[in-house]
Formats: C-alpha cells, structure tokens, sequence
C-alpha cells in the first residue's frame, strides 16, 4: 500500500462522526480477534479436548484391567468359569420356576384321569358320539440341567386328541361341561366341519401338565 492510497483511507476516516469511527474501530477489533482464535485458540483447544477424551478412553481401560487382574488373581474369572456360572444361574433359575409349577399341578387333572373324564363327560352328551381318542406325551416344559433334575420329576404337556361327531347344540354342551370341571383342562383347538347337517365332524385338541 503506497502513501497515496494511505492519506486517501485516513482522509476518509477523519471525515467520519465520533460515531462512526467506534463503529469502525469495534469492527477492525472483531475481525482481528476472530482470526487470533482461528490461528492460536481453536487448536489448541481442539488438541486440548482430544487429549482429555483419550485420558478418558485410558481411564476406562486402566479400571476394567484392574478389576479383571484382580479376578484372575482370586482365581474367579477365566472365559469358561464365567459361562459356567451364567448356565448356573439360568439352570437355578430353571429350577424354582419348574418347583413353582409343580406344587400347581394339585389343581390340574392328571394325564391318565384326563382321557377317561372326557369319555364320560361324552357319553352322557345326547347327540355326540366319539369317533377317535389320541392321547400322547409332549416335549418337557423346560430344558433340564443338573440344578433341574435335582428338583424331581421333569413337568412335561400331555396331548389328547378328539375326534367326534353331532350337532351344534350337543357340541356346546359337551364343551361347557368341559369347562365346569373343577380341574384344568388347556384348549389347544377346535374344528367344527359340517358333513351332513345338521351333523358334523368336530375336532378337539387339549392338553394337560403332569409329571413325566
């Protein structure tokens, strides 16, 4: 800049109010602090901030090193002895809630009672004969572990399977009736298939708990 162009900014800056002039002067102090923090303070407060965040990241590592060398040094924390433990503790588990359902099964009928109360209840229904009874054994409520076993018997679902024939309205007799028992009978399904009406082809499937 040559003196020329300098006498002609000043001339300028005398020609303007007191006004102004701090106008001017706070502009010039706001652009000139601005790039003051872009060379020297952002930088260094970004490498401040990175530096505290891995301090940090340190921080985590050096205390979950420490717990874990204080439990490998107690003997108690090996990969497998910490899987073993969580089977453990689901097998426990396992076990209290198979305890709990078996001190229910008081109110459930008996597998070997369900099949004959149902044949029963079925011939005192006027207008529905009994075509088929099946009656199986189903998988265990529960996988058993050790802790399990030790509990007792394993409570397993028993399956049965009606297959009859009649009308509409001996079908609801014969369910309600079902249904009035004092003991627990579990709907699984029903299939009512009109062959020649009003009679019908009626499927049934429950099933009770019991001890396997």
């Amino acid at each position: 800049m040559n003196r020329d162009t300098l006498k002609n900014w000043q001339s300028r800056i005398d020609a303007l109010s007191l006004r102004e002039r701090a106008f001017l002067l706070l502009t010039a102090g706001l652009i000139l602090g601005y790039f003051l923090y872009l060379l020297l303070i952002q930088p260094t407060w970004q490498a401040l901030h990175q530096g505290r965040a891995e301090l940090e990241s340190l921080q985590t590592r050096l205390t979950a090193l420490e717990i874990r060398s204080r439990d490998l040094a107690s003997g108690r924390a090996t990969p497998e002895q910490e899987r073993l433990d969580r089977i453990a503790a689901l097998q426990t588990q396992l076990a209290e809630r198979e305890s709990r359902l078996q001190a229910r099964l008081g109110g459930i009928l008996a597998p070997q009672q369900a099949a004959q109360l149902l044949q029963s209840i079925l011939a005192q229904t006027r207008g529905l004969q009994l075509r088929q009874l099946h009656s199986h054994a189903g998988a265990p409520l529960f996988n058993r572990g050790s802790a399990a076993t030790a509990a007792g018997p394993a409570v397993g679902r028993y399956n049965l399977t009606l297959e009859m024939e009649g009308g509409y309205d001996a079908t609801r007799r014969f369910l309600q009736q079902v249904e009035q028992l004092p003991w627990t009978l579990f709907w699984d399904s029903l299939e009512y298939e009109v062959k020649d009406h009003p009679d019908a082809m009626i499927k049934l499937n429950l099933y009770t708990l019991g001890h396997s």
